[in-house]
């Protein structure tokens, strides 16, 4: 007997449970999933995995005993819980049920029917890869089925009923099967998916709207013409898009509760964009009110071919908003990054920027001076928006804030006036020199570029709360990755192989290929580096992960093979060291000061190491520690994510073969996406905990858990006795934790020596009210190596208890152990 965890009503056999849940709690609005099964407490945040485990349970029950040594480890086979956001299961397969479900009339049927043929429309035009016109085949394909056998089983359950039902029952069912044959009646053609959509509330159309008038060719009786023709784009109404947003799950209290825990930290640290005094100086403009922080996004994207014949005929232009005052663990979700509007790149160089963020900057006016009204059960608020940064790359955000497109121009920085020259060799900021409302006011005066540095007036100072001279924002992805640390490292690696012979190239390639990256980072594992970029030019091709993945492991990959006094390898460390602090989630207040210290002691060894200037992107660099002190971490507003949400219209737009109109195209697209999303409207779940298949621990080595002198942080537990469930691995907050060889931070300060205290993971387990918790083998810590960039490290055989929700920093790591016989652990921060 299986129970439905809402009403406690009991059943045969799980098909009957999952009827139940459909026809009568609503199954799209369900949330999470609870096991009301005997010593399991195990929950799912979607329907696919929660019915396998729940057959499962069934199988189990039905299958013969075993004998199982208890000497030895099993594995119970539970399949794995994920969670994918698209992943949405209805009516299941009902073919083993022999009793009787609740019986419901003709009307609500017709209800049950309605809402899933609605919801399978929204699913299948949320899928990228579905073209919009194969949608209709896929209806006519299952009608056509349907059709083919309804009829003859209509008719053998009508002959079957004559004997033994009343006619009143018999014509009901005769009507259910007459639905059942018709069962996209109400949505039959795309018009009326659409239609039924919007009825619904869920589906937010893009507008076309007017940029300008171009003259087009056509052939008209043999003869080419020329007339004239408009130029549209795509704009989002965001006033509907942020209502739905907030009103159709529970994220509007996360954002709430998440800025209060914000508010009454006190511990001299920054980790969000709403602890910034930017975004404090415009609170205090409007009290009172609730006001919410926006991004705004821009960047180009090609969506055919880059390196055909056609390329840069369909570059587009993308412009996202996101919600900074989310948690870390949602922002970082690229279903939270929203389309704000879709123009063709070539139409904005020839209309100019006002003609194409015209309409954004009314819908920014808007929602910062009148806001939405939104219902959170029953209470109405009303809610204001206020631009807070606008990012993107160096070149993008030049364009469309009105400053020079060239970085050799003689001011090429947006932050300051400095010319040229002087930004090849300053190493720090020069205060005086920074750009502010007035001098930026006489530049646009003197309307030189060449003398100021500024082509055009920016269009986005019309929003009443935003200058550019304001706008803080640098793209740590682009300047760091992709820009400093590939000069730093080839030249170093160039001077180090070819010129000092340190070691040879296929030595580094070697190991590079065999390093320890652990299950985290061995997904963007370095690429091997081939002779023919690193000896001529020092170049190196990586990806920004790529990159990144580089940068922290390197001192580990060859520091043994580098003399310890080697200055080239000292601008590596320093590097390595900013690195840290830039792409840190949390900053300290006193580490802004020593990143300052930090970006001018490197600059200096830079250009006397390698006996050249400083390229544009180190200059970027020296305003890091003034913008992170005005706006928060770096890692919050670099490009890395908004460029991921490319490929949502890049896989789009290769499964449609037309370009008549693919703006409207894929913003329709897109939109699509999120009425599906809206349409089952989950309750997030900050905490995101998921499970991985259930190990079924020997008892001996329960025992042995039991028996070892065993620490424990905060709760004691007993392994032969408590109602635990070991897993194969924890999600928490979407970072995995497993058994494969990772190592945790379990705190940062830790002994007489104020030293990072590490463990090496044993098992995971879950309690029976759902807390994780960690057993782990400590590693003695003897000292920080800054020659390796990382803590030297001893493992012990001390075991320590400790709950995965109380680290000191949920980025995993790996011990690394170097040829010479050195255990080291690098941190994430």
């Amino acid at each position: 007997m299986v129970s439905c965890f809402l009403c406690k009503k009991s059943f045969k056999c799980n098909n009957h449970l999952f009827v139940h849940l459909n026809i009568f709690h609503k199954i799209e609005s369900i949330s999470e999933f609870k096991c009301n099964e005997q010593f399991c407490f195990r929950s799912f945040s979607n329907l696919r995995s929660y019915k396998n485990h729940m057959n499962q349970h069934e199988n189990n029950s039905q299958s013969q005993t075993f004998d199982i040594d208890p000497g030895l480890d099993t594995i119970v086979n539970v399949p794995t819980a994920v969670h994918t956001e698209t992943q949405y299961d209805h009516i299941p397969n009902s073919s083993n049920i022999t009793t009787s479900v609740p019986l419901i009339g003709i009307e609500e049927f017709k209800h049950i029917l309605k809402t899933n043929t609605l919801l399978l429309a929204a699913k299948w035009y949320s899928n990228k890869v579905i073209p919009r016109k194969e949608i209709q085949v896929l209806f006519d394909d299952v009608e056509y089925f349907n059709n083919s056998f309804l009829h003859v089983l209509k008719n053998k359950v009508i002959n079957s009923l004559k004997t033994n039902s009343s006619s009143d029952q018999i014509k009901e069912i005769s009507a259910m099967f007459d639905v059942l044959l018709s069962p996209f009646v109400d949505i039959k053609t795309e018009h009326l998916r659409f239609k039924a959509f919007e009825e619904v509330g869920v589906l937010v159309k893009p507008d076309m709207v007017d940029v300008g008038e171009r003259l087009n060719d056509r052939l008209v009786l043999g003869r080419v013409i020329f007339e004239p023709k408009s130029i549209e784009m795509s704009d989002i109404p965001l006033k509907h898009v942020l209502k739905l947003i907030l009103e159709n799950s529970n994220l509007f209290i996360t954002i709430v509760n998440y800025m209060k825990d914000l508010e009454n930290k006190s511990d001299n640290c920054i980790s969000s964009f709403t602890q910034s005094p930017i975004w404090l100086s415009k609170l205090k403009k409007n009290p009172n009110k609730i006001v919410l922080p926006i991004f705004l996004f821009f960047d180009d994207f090609e969506i055919t071919n880059p390196l055909g014949s056609h390329s840069g005929s369909q570059k587009l232009g993308a412009l996202y908003i996101s919600l900074p005052c989310l948690p870390p663990e949602l922002s970082s979700s690229i279903s939270n990054i929203f389309l704000a509007g879709l123009f063709k790149s070539f139409d904005r160089t020839e209309f100019g920027n006002h003609a194409i963020f015209k309409h954004i900057i009314d819908q920014l006016n808007f929602l910062e001076n009148i806001g939405i009204l939104i219902n959170i059960k029953g209470i109405l608020y009303r809610v204001f928006f206020s631009l807070g940064l606008i990012f993107g790359d160096n070149l993008g955000l030049h364009s469309v804030l009105g400053f020079t497109e060239s970085f050799v121009a003689h001011y090429p920085c947006r932050f300051c006036k400095l010319s040229k020259t002087e930004c090849h060799s300053q190493n720090d900021q020069l205060d005086d020199k920074l750009r502010n409302i007035d001098t930026y006011n006489s530049d646009i005066e003197i309307n030189n570029v060449s003398l100021t540095g500024i082509k055009e007036a920016c269009v986005f100072n019309e929003i009443s709360s935003f200058h550019v001279t304001e706008n803080y924002a640098v793209d740590i992805m682009h300047d760091l990755l992709e820009g400093v640390c590939k000069y730093d490292i080839g030249f170093m690696l160039n001077a180090m192989i070819f010129s000092f012979k340190y070691f040879t190239l296929k030595t580094l390639n070697d190991r590079i290929e065999s390093f320890n990256y652990g299950t985290i980072d061995i997904r963007n594992r370095p690429p091997l580096i081939s002779v023919d970029s690193l000896k001529p030019t020092g170049t190196l091709k990586m990806s920004a992960s790529e990159m990144y993945c580089f940068v922290r492991y390197l001192s580990l990959i060859v520091g043994d093979l580098v003399p310890e006094d080697l200055k080239m390898w000292q601008v590596y460390t320093i590097l390595r060291q900013i690195v840290d602090i830039v792409f840190s989630k949390t900053i300290k207040l006193n580490d802004i000061n020593l990143l300052k210290v930090l970006i001018s002691e490197h600059h200096e060894l830079y250009m006397q190491v390698f006996n050249t200037n400083l390229k544009p992107k180190h200059h970027h660099m020296i305003h890091y520690p003034m913008i992170i002190q005005k706006c928060g971490p770096l890692s919050m507003m670099w490009s890395m994510r908004f460029e991921a949400k490319h490929k949502q219209f890049k896989d789009a737009a290769k499964s449609t073969s037309s370009r008549k109109n693919v703006l409207y195209t894929l913003a329709l697209k897109h939109q699509l996406h999120l009425s599906y999303r809206f349409l089952i409207s989950k309750d997030i779940n900050c905490s995101g905990l998921e499970i991985g298949r259930i190990l079924n621990l020997s008892f001996s080595k329960r025992e042995s858990y039991d028996k070892n002198n065993m620490y424990f942080a905060t709760t004691k537990l007993n392994f032969l006795n408590d109602n635990l469930i070991f897993v194969s691995w924890i999600k928490l907050k979407n970072q995995t934790y497993n058994c494969n060889n990772m190592t945790i931070v379990l705190s940062m300060n830790d002994g007489e020596n104020n030293l990072p205290k590490f463990g090496l993971i044993q098992s995971l387990v879950i309690l029976n009210d759902n807390k994780p918790f960690v057993i782990c083998k400590l590693f003695t810590t003897n000292y920080f190596d800054d020659h390796y960039q990382a803590f030297n490290v001893t493992l012990s055989n001390q075991l320590f208890c400790n709950s995965l929700e109380t680290l000191a920093s949920i980025n995993p790591t790996v011990c690394c152990k170097s040829p010479n016989g050195l255990c080291h652990i690098p941190i994430k921060y």
